[in-house]
Formats: structure tokens, C-alpha cells, sequence
């Protein structure tokens, strides 16, 4: 009887180990920049560096936004390079993968933003697209 029980609590284990270890589906609908310094942000691009796809933004004012909204796709967790110039520095990022945040369950509409702080350096995060800077 305990054989049989130890070997329901393996297959239980096993399952779960299996289910937990498939990938997770997420979605996003926009990307943004947001600018927080106090200075004009130009040439803003965002490549995938998978599939070479863009993302731009000529000009991003002092505290302004620059946004693009598009129909659902999967979040492929393609790594992606940033560049930017602010003043008259120029920068560029190596490339890089933006995690999906701990505790979203799977099929959770993403945005993506690149903030630029008011240093000139940047953060990218992923967020729910239910809530808007």
C-alpha cells in the first residue's frame, strides 16, 4: 500500500513538473517611451533583434510620450537592442531580453515601455496594458 502511494505522489510530481516547465502565453498591444528627463529625446529605436523588426520615435519632448498601439501579438521574449540619443550623447544598449513580471497569469494583455530617466539612462519593463502612465 505505501509502494502504490509513493508511486501516485511520483506521477503527481512528475505531471506537475512537466505542466510547470511549458512556456507561458503573453500578449502585449503597444510599446512606449516615455520620457521623464528634462531634455528633448530624439531617434529612439527599438530593434528585435530575431526577426529585425523596428520600433521608432523621432522626438520625445521634455516629459512627453511617444506610443504605438497595434492588434494583439504573442510577447516572444525576443531579445532587443535600444538606442537613443539625448542632447547630444548618443546611446545604445546590448542586447537584451525584458522579463514578463512574476505572478501575471498567462494570457495577460502586456505593454511594453522604455522610460528614459532624467540621467539619460534607461529602464524597459513590461506591464499590464490595463494600466497607463
Amino acid at each position: 500500500m505505501f509502494v502504490n502511494l509513493f508511486r501516485i505522489c511520483l506521477i503527481g510530481l512528475a505531471v506537475t513538473a512537466c505542466a510547470s516547465t511549458e512556456p507561458r502565453t503573453y500578449f502585449f498591444d503597444e510599446v512606449a517611451v516615455v520620457n521623464r528627463s528634462r531634455a528633448p529625446v530624439t531617434d529612439v529605436t527599438i530593434r528585435d533583434v530575431k526577426n529585425d523588426r523596428l520600433f521608432s520615435c523621432g522626438n520625445v519632448a521634455p516629459f512627453g510620450i511617444c506610443a504605438n498601439r497595434f492588434a494583439q501579438r504573442p510577447y516572444q521574449r525576443n531579445p532587443i537592442q535600444i538606442s537613443w540619443t539625448i542632447g547630444n550623447s548618443t546611446r545604445q544598449t546590448r542586447e537584451i531580453q525584458v522579463d514578463v513580471p512574476a505572478g501575471l497569469d498567462p494570457g495577460t494583455l502586456l505593454r511594453g515601455v522604455l522610460e528614459i530617466r532624467p540621467t539619460g539612462d534607461i529602464s524597459v519593463y513590461l506591464r499590464p496594458a490595463g494600466r497607463r502612465n
